[in-house]
């Protein structure tokens, strides 16, 4: 291994140790913790079924919480980069969970070089804007309304994440969402990253 991959590596893990920190901090309010009591929706396994294929290429509107739809973004314009795709909804209680997690990864994309970008599956345009102005999301968010890319990606969970390559295809597939399986999840991501970049 050469210095400069050594160095690459402990950047990870000193940036994914950060996520811990702020992820902790964060579930530890009132509001999150009285959600990661109920067992709303018990996280499954990393899944295996999805890994090695190609993942569905989509283009779908962003959602500006105060501007209302925003310019339309597709999974080919991020080629090259690293993405946790994460399909969400505003009536999920997990995925309200799954919201500092995901500003955490987001915010530490300068050592991790994940890009995170949320995809709503909400029927109704005002019930995801207001939750989004309640809880601000530092990533890319996107509507699928009509709940076709979804579809494509046979999500079946919510929330369902996917860890996709630079090169396109699906690393993995995480269902559900607890504040346990915060760290599992922030181990898997630096593995998958330092060994296959």
């Amino acid at each position: 291994m050469t210095a400069r991959i050594q160095h690459r590596s402990a950047s990870r893990r000193h940036a994914l140790g950060k996520l811990g920190v702020a992820f902790t901090g964060l579930a530890l309010t009132p509001g999150l913790a009285a959600f990661a009591s109920k067992a709303l929706m018990a996280p499954e396994p990393l899944a295996a079924n999805a890994s090695g294929r190609q993942a569905p290429d989509f283009t779908l509107p962003q959602v500006l919480a105060t501007q209302g739809l925003g310019p339309s973004v597709s999974l080919s314009s991020l080629k090259g980069q690293w993405v946790y795709l994460d399909f969400w909804a505003s009536w999920c209680a997990p995925c309200l969970l799954s919201f500092p997690f995901m500003n955490a990864i987001q915010d530490a994309k300068a050592s991790l070089g994940i890009q995170v970008v949320a995809i709503s599956v909400d029927r109704k345009e005002d019930r995801l804007a207001d939750f989004l102005r309640a809880n601000p999301a530092r990533f890319q968010v996107l509507w699928d309304a009509p709940g076709r890319v979804a579809k494509d990606y046979a999500v079946s969970t919510m929330p369902t994440s996917f860890l996709i390559h630079p090169k396109g295809f699906i690393v993995f597939e995480h269902k559900g969402f607890t504040v346990n399986t915060a760290d599992s999840l922030r181990q898997t991501l630096e593995r998958h990253v330092s060994e296959k970049s």
